[in-house]
């Protein structure tokens, strides 16, 4: 055998032992624990998401809820969670933009509202979003 094929066995062979040594401290994030200690479930299921301060039936209350409505039922799994250790408050706030298609590449491109011509349409308005964990008192 030549001195670059027992080389690259070498190698092949570090990296096998290697990864046989850290395989034995894989642990499943989600995985429940025997333990005693709180698994990710179940400290996810500790964190208290407000209700929606927007006015009801507005655009934005709409969209608000519909993700906080979302990211709860993925912390929790179902509508309520544990008692909360932790609060996740949601911020939202909106901008309008315009876009416009470039005729000769078909490709959108932002402009000032100010400089929309024909051919340009008006888009809702984007949410953004804030999130901001506190302890819950």
């Amino acid at each position: 055998m030549s001195l670059a094929k027992t080389r690259i066995a070498a190698r092949l062979i570090a990296v096998a032992a290697l990864a046989a040594l850290t395989a034995g401290c894989f642990q499943p994030m989600y995985a429940e624990r025997n333990d005693g200690k709180p698994g990710l479930r179940e400290k996810l299921m500790g964190v208290e998401i407000p209700p929606v301060d927007k006015p009801n039936a507005s655009r934005e209350a709409r969209i608000q809820v519909e993700i906080r409505n979302a990211l709860a039922f993925k912390l929790y799994g179902n509508a309520t969670g544990m008692p909360p250790t932790h609060k996740l408050v949601l911020r939202f706030g909106t901008s309008r933009s315009s876009l416009m298609l470039d005729p000769a590449t078909a490709l959108p491109s932002s402009v000032c509202p100010a400089e929309a011509t024909a051919g340009s349409s008006r888009l809702p308005p984007a949410p953004t979003a804030e999130l901001m964990a506190m302890p819950a008192r």
